[in-house]
């Protein structure tokens, strides 16, 4: 269980490591625009997390007692609240992203540039919050190996690759960062897909 985990750790943290690297590259005002866009999003997703690490543990409670409603229920209950949750924050984060950008930095070009990524990603945040609230169930199941594939795929095949050819290709900061969205949709799905089947193994 704990080693698939350490690798979902170890892969995605290189991958930001890499996709920093890359952003970077593009230039100084670009980069700070992205640092700080990154920094700002992190506080609008921070209770999904919160959320995900209580489900674990009451789903690896349900399990253990063998309780198919607790689990059904905890489940159910996790994922509507974080999506829930995120709609709210992303819904914010679009309506005030100018106004946080203000708070890290002066630079005009910076908070315009931070401001327009901060909103396409804010749109996705529902999906983000998806994918965090399945990662909670394969968490708290035990059921780590498919998390580890799905997540160090779509990182490392969807973010990274794209990510390289839209910088190859002369694109900006806004597209990168469809490129970022596009990669937490995927595991979103992924992660879905791969609880709904497990759903219904459980059941059969």
């Amino acid at each position: 269980i704990a080693l698939p985990v350490i690798a979902t750790t170890i892969f995605t943290s290189m991958g930001h490591v890499v996709f920093s690297a890359m952003i970077n590259g593009m230039g100084v005002t670009i980069f700070a625009s992205h640092a700080i866009a990154i920094t700002a999003e992190q506080i609008f997703y921070l209770p999904a997390y919160g959320i995900r690490t209580a489900a674990s543990a009451l789903i690896g409670i349900a399990i253990g007692e063998q309780n198919e409603r607790k689990f059904r229920d905890t489940r159910n209950i996790s994922i509507l609240t974080t999506v829930a949750i995120m709609f709210v924050t992303g819904m914010i984060l679009f309506f005030t992203a100018e106004y946080i950008m203000r708070i890290f930095t002066n630079s005009e070009a910076v908070i315009e540039m931070g401001a327009e990524v901060l909103r396409i990603v804010a749109l996705s945040e529902p999906f983000y919050g998806l994918m965090i609230a399945w990662e909670g169930v394969g968490y708290g199941s035990g059921r780590t190996k498919h998390i580890l594939v799905i997540e160090a795929a779509s990182m490392w095949g969807i973010r990274i690759l794209a990510t390289f050819f839209v910088i190859r290709a002369g694109g900006g900061l806004n597209e990168v960062w469809y490129c970022m969205v596009a990669d937490n949709i995927c595991k979103a799905a992924g992660l879905t897909a791969a609880g709904l089947m497990h759903r219904k193994k459980m059941k059969g």
